[in-house]
């Protein structure tokens, strides 16, 4: 793979939908609503006009440090949050945007947040854990508690991944979910919160924008043994790529990435030729939620992190 130089002069308004930049932007949006502040006159106060404020605040445009330095003071913004925004800025012309857990919103929640609302489909391939969006609460609530999350911050995560998941409920994102056998018989939570949730992906399986696969054990080696990856499609931007590792997070942008995004499809639709249909992954989770309800209960704990995905 070619090394990409470490100067380059970059037309900042030219180089619209990266996943830097619709992060950014979102934030900035989310601020400016705070501050009951509108568009117009954020830009009449740092001398830019209404439509450059909304095309950074989609992430059409990315804005220089110097004036997301100026959009916070009007904004009212200080402190390391502040300092976190700018910086970001700075490294939004990074191909890969490497985001870090922060406390409070990490800067990858809050990019996933808007992909998904963004976004016309999304395929989620899932090595350990059950798709975020398919996520019951007392699953997620499960996973933040082994983690180690105090109780106001845990609440905090609980009920932030809940509202992620209204994009499926309204019907306005595909989603398909290539899940690994081996999740659906690992006891995060115990045995009854793993039935509930085998119980809720059934039944979320049955809209019609949403397409649960099973990936069986017997198929052998797959993609998915090497991890769990998001794809996400939008209708006049590039594919993003989310990669997920703990409280940290890689996003391919298809604008900088095409060769190795193309390459996290192709083993995305690979794995669904793979996976068993979608109707007998439905019949397969019900088989195995009957056996569990008529098994002995038997509480188990959850060894499990507290991945995004």
């Amino acid at each position: 793979m070619p090394v990409a130089p470490l100067f380059r002069v970059i037309d900042m308004a030219s180089t619209p939908y990266r996943a830097q930049a619709r992060a950014l932007g979102a934030e900035l949006r989310q601020l400016r609503a705070a501050a009951r502040l509108t568009a117009k006159a954020v830009g009449e106060a740092v001398g830019l006009s209404q439509p450059t404020i909304s095309q950074t605040e989609t992430g059409k445009r990315l804005a220089s440090p110097e004036e997301v330095a100026s959009i916070l003071t009007v904004l009212g913004v200080t402190g390391s949050n502040r300092d976190r925004l700018i910086q970001m800025a700075r490294d939004a012309q990074q191909p890969r945007w490497l985001a870090v857990g922060v406390p409070g919103l990490p800067a990858q929640v809050t990019a996933m947040i808007e992909f998904e609302r963004t976004a016309v489909s999304a395929t989620s391939v899932s090595a350990l854990l059950m798709p975020g969006l398919l996520q019951t609460e007392d699953y997620i609530r499960s996973i933040m508690a082994a983690y180690g999350h105090p109780p106001s911050e845990r609440e905090f995560r609980v009920h932030l991944r809940l509202s992620r998941q209204r994009v499926l409920t309204d019907g306005s994102l595909q989603f398909t979910a290539l899940i690994d056998e081996a999740i659906l018989h690992r006891p995060v939570g115990g045995t009854e919160v793993l039935a509930g949730q085998l119980r809720h992906l059934v039944r979320m399986s049955e809209f019609p924008n949403i397409t649960v696969q099973v990936v069986p054990v017997g198929a052998g080696y797959t993609a998915l043994l090497e991890g769990s990856f998001v794809v996400l499609e939008f209708p006049k931007a590039a594919p993003v790529v989310h990669l997920e590792h703990g409280n940290s997070g890689v996003f391919l942008d298809g604008q900088d990435d095409q060769a190795e995004v193309d390459e996290f499809r192709s083993w995305a639709a690979s794995l669904q030729q793979s996976a068993v249909s979608p109707s007998d992954s439905r019949i397969l989770i019900g088989e195995l939620i009957e056996r569990m309800e008529h098994a002995p209960h038997r509480a188990t704990p959850d060894p499990a992190g507290a991945g995004l995905e």
